[in-house]
């Protein structure tokens, strides 16, 4: 979730031309704090389990940086 909500912010403060948010009340800044709402709940529930994901996010990132 943290992610969809960096990238909905990211899509916003780029001016990306296909973005269109349905939400009435949509601002990029909601995004961002759902995307550290998620983040530092990620840590408070299990500091380990974070770690992992994110250190798998970041190696899918890279994959599919180098190989797409």
């Amino acid at each position: 979730y943290g992610t969809i909500n960096f990238s909905c912010a990211f899509q916003s403060l780029m001016n990306a031309p296909n973005w269109r948010p349905g939400f009435k009340y949509y601002h990029w800044s909601l995004s961002i704090i759902g995307c550290l709402m998620c983040i530092s709940m990620m840590f408070i529930v299990s500091t380990i389990y974070a770690f992992i994901a994110w250190l798998f996010a970041v190696i899918v990132y890279i994959y599919i940086r180098f190989k797409g």
